[in-house]
């Protein structure tokens, strides 16, 4: 017996061990631009409104004040009509940071708002009221001199001189009143003039409105969706999605990996990618991001891992949205026997 067992061991020994056996992980996913740039018009949303009335409001309900001169103290987003002049850019173009795409220009009743918003009379005149002030103030302090002068040699009582001091304290609270007014109007319009630079260009200014506005690219890239009503004549009365622009090169493969496939892969894996579209064609991404936790499921099914790969496209031969095979062959581990 025990020399059969030794022979047994023997031609274990003897049978040849398996390699590793390579595994392709196989899932599908989409391509996607990695930086994407929705562009809007310039129109307040209706939440935003709803922001600047809930302010408004509350400095109403602080000053006990019903009126609505209350939210001309506040900078009033855009609610009005612009009229799109040109549409200088269409899906696929390229285009650089700060480009414009699109230009517009206002009613003339809106041109005439922006105007008065960017006036700076308000504050000329609050300034030269402060210089009125300033300038009352200093003789009643000569004449607050003038009356400690008098007391002293008796020409005068002490109760002319305190009547004298609360004078000028009424006229400085008024300045300071005045000065903080000043200082409102001026933080106001700054405000004001970052809107209209944002509406009309970095050259307005509160003497020139510029007779057309543009929709600027944020951001170097391509032109991935153009809004379909963009057309010269249109007119827009509330917050619109114009362009979308996006990066090109390298794209996004986005996947939904199942949960048994996803501890197989590493981030820095290589894969083959083909497309449905592009048939005889094969591309080489690399897995760039595994989350640690999976989209939400209910409980009795399985778990699925939103997988990212980067896949370059020099020639911008991919588009956004195919729809492509992924391929990895990773490592498994050695076989316990073979033939």
């Amino acid at each position: 017996m025990r020399a059969f067992l030794l022979t047994l061991l023997l031609v274990l020994l003897a049978l040849p061990c398996s390699p590793s056996v390579a595994e392709d992980i196989v899932f599908v996913g989409k391509t996607y631009s990695p930086e994407r740039y929705v562009i809007w018009s310039p129109h307040a949303s209706p939440e935003e409104m709803k922001i600047f009335q809930a302010m408004a409001d509350e400095i109403k309900a602080k000053r006990g004040d019903d009126s609505e001169e209350t939210e001309d103290t506040l900078i009033k987003p855009f609610t009005g009509k612009m009229k799109i002049l040109r549409v200088m850019a269409s899906i696929g173009q390229q285009v650089g940071s700060e480009q414009p795409l699109l230009t517009y220009t206002f009613p003339p009743e809106e041109i005439q708002a922006e105007r008065r918003k960017l006036s700076q009379s308000e504050i000329n005149s609050l300034e030269s009221g402060l210089i009125r002030v300033n300038a009352d103030l200093y003789k009643l302090n000569l004449q607050l001199d003038e009356y400690r002068h008098r007391m002293s040699n008796g020409t005068i009582s002490e109760q002319d001189v305190k009547d004298k001091i609360r004078e000028i304290d009424v006229v400085r609270l008024k300045q300071r009143a005045m000065q903080d007014s000043i200082n409102l109007e001026k933080e106001m319009n700054r405000g004001e003039m970052e809107l209209a630079k944002a509406k009309f260009g970095p050259k307005t200014s509160a003497q020139h409105l510029p007779p057309e506005a543009y929709i600027r690219s944020p951001e170097k890239g391509y032109v991935l969706w153009t809004n379909p009503d963009l057309k010269p004549g249109a007119v827009l009365d509330k917050k619109t999605q114009l362009f979308v622009v996006g990066s090109m090169d390298p794209l996004l493969i986005r996947a939904l990996v199942h949960e048994i496939k996803v501890p197989k892969l590493h981030v820095g894996d290589k894969a083959e990618v083909t497309f449905e579209s592009l048939p005889g064609q094969t591309f080489t991404a690399t897995i760039s991001r595994i989350p640690m936790t999976a989209d939400e499921a209910e409980v009795q099914m399985p778990s699925h891992f939103e997988v990212d790969l980067t896949l370059p496209n020099p020639g911008i031969l991919l588009k956004e949205g195919l729809k492509g095979q992924v391929r990895v062959t990773v490592p498994d581990a050695p076989a316990k026997g073979g033939s």
